[in-house]
């Protein structure tokens, strides 16, 4: 019974529904009338709108499956709220197809239903659909998404975002949000008028940042910003995505040249720095002016000295280029490898800085006569 109406075959639910299957066969005393066994002990089943059980009944009763019933997409939702709950799988698989193929759903409705009705590609559909649209989250869409809204300027771009994201990846933003404050004070980040602003950040970096946080497949493929997702992990702490970065950087198709991998390697990568020395001094070749503006001037002197002790150490005698570069570089790298070894605690005080200036080549006091 659904408000006071319908009267339908028992067999339709039994045959598609395990919950009712079960339900019915349940042992049950003598002279125990059970429910839904006659007009006068039906089976009331409550929160279940007339509308909502007329339009599952259309698609259940339906000859055939191939030619489903015009619903429309309100229709086809009690269909799938209906066969969710009372676990009519196929019913459900219908329902999830049909509306899958819908126009008139937004991006945030993706999200919404997909989180109700445990349908992952839709999460993911609407996640990615948000991001790429470039408008900001508004304010009421932040409501139906379910965040706690923590509202941000990059380059003059409002973003209105999950904070709990921020604060279950990072100390620092989990650290930030729960300073106390007193009645009279307005936090950075809680409104319109008062956003959290953040400096030296730009709003594609932030996107970049966005979908590898919160899509199980981030739709990044270029090297530029997966290095924005480092680049924002690491001035945050934010851990677990600084990780994700690193795979990403180190497996993809779109492979980090000599000069980037010195020059991004800045961002606590020291494996990085030590591949492109190393390459540089291998290649055994004057860099080229780009190239030389990319690493700076200790760099290029650097390499030019290693070069020239790895040419005065042949056959038997040759230096390792690993062993050079460690020596020429240690200075440099052993910094890198200090900090590196931070991102491996689970907490830390505050954000990490900037890459800092190169510092200059260390001389190594066994090859003086080699210059």
């Amino acid at each position: 019974q659904v408000e006071n109406t319908f009267e339908v075959p028992r067999y339709h639910f039994e045959s598609f529904s395990e919950f009712f299957k079960t339900m019915f066969t349940l042992p049950h005393g003598d002279g125990v009338n059970v429910d839904g066994s006659s007009d006068e002990y039906p089976l009331v089943l409550q929160g279940v709108k007339a509308q909502g059980f007329r339009s599952l009944l259309n698609v259940m009763l339906h000859p055939s499956f191939r030619e489903l019933p015009l619903l429309a997409t309100e229709a086809w939702l009690d269909v799938l709220k209906l066969s969710n709950m009372w676990r009519l799988v196929n019913i459900r698989n219908l329902a999830i197809r049909e509306l899958s193929n819908r126009n008139d759903i937004s991006f945030v409705d993706n999200i919404v239903w997909g989180r109700c009705y445990k349908v992952a590609a839709w999460i993911t559909k609407g996640y990615v659909g948000l991001i790429n649209r470039g408008d900001v989250v508004s304010l009421e869409e932040g409501v139906r998404i379910g965040m706690q809204a923590t509202l941000g300027i990059w380059e003059n771009t409002l973003f209105n975002v999950p904070r709990y994201h921020f604060e279950n990846f990072s100390e620092v933003f989990k650290t930030m949000f729960s300073l106390p404050q007193s009645d009279d004070i307005t936090v950075d980040g809680s409104s319109d008028e008062h956003p959290l602003v953040l400096q030296g950040v730009k709003a594609q970096e932030f996107r970049s940042l966005l979908g590898a946080m919160l899509l199980p497949e981030p739709p990044l493929s270029k090297k530029e910003a997966w290095i924005a997702v480092l680049k924002l992990s690491n001035m945050w702490r934010l851990l677990e995505i600084r990780k994700i970065a690193l795979r990403q950087l180190n497996s993809g198709d779109d492979k980090l040249s000599r000069t980037e991998k010195i020059v991004w390697g800045d961002y606590k990568v020291a494996d990085w720095v030590i591949t492109g020395y190393c390459d540089l001094v291998d290649l055994g070749q004057v860099l080229s002016l780009d190239e030389g503006a990319q690493i700076g001037v200790p760099g290029v002197l650097g390499i030019w000295r290693s070069q020239n002790v790895s040419r005065a150490y042949t056959g038997y005698n040759r230096r390792d280029t690993k062993t050079l570069v460690l020596e020429v570089f240690g200075e440099e790298i052993k910094e890198i490898r200090r900090e590196e070894a931070e991102y491996d605690q689970v907490k830390l005080a505050c954000p990490a800085p900037q890459p800092a200036a190169r510092p200059a080549y260390t001389d190594d006091p066994d090859d003086s006569d080699s210059d």
